[in-house]
């Protein structure tokens, strides 16, 4: 394995524990705080595709499966930056 892979591998992992975290804080906070709790589930959403993309590379790589990059490449990717776009559009409507 290559040190790309084993980088794909760790950032991966690195990223879709803190996105897990995210996602649960957001589930616990209260019905109050709506603009908090969509940003906060934006942002996760954000943290989990990006991750999945890693995990989808690093698995393409790894186990030699070329469908898996087109997959990470074509959908994957796209949805990580729609989320973060998403983000980015709902913080700078709240903050105006």
């Amino acid at each position: 394995m290559d040190y790309e892979t084993v980088l794909n591998g760790l950032i991966s992992l690195i990223i879709i524990v803190p996105a897990m975290l995210t996602i649960y804080l957001a589930t616990r906070i209260s019905k109050v705080q709506t603009p908090l709790r969509i940003l906060t589930l934006l942002l996760g959403g954000f943290l989990l595709m990006h991750g999945m993309y890693h995990l989808l590379e690093f698995s393409e790589t790894a186990l030699s499966l070329n469908s898996l990059g087109f997959v990470s490449d074509s959908f994957v990717e796209p949805a990580s930056w729609a989320f973060f776009v998403a983000f980015a559009a709902y913080y700078l409507r709240r903050t105006g």
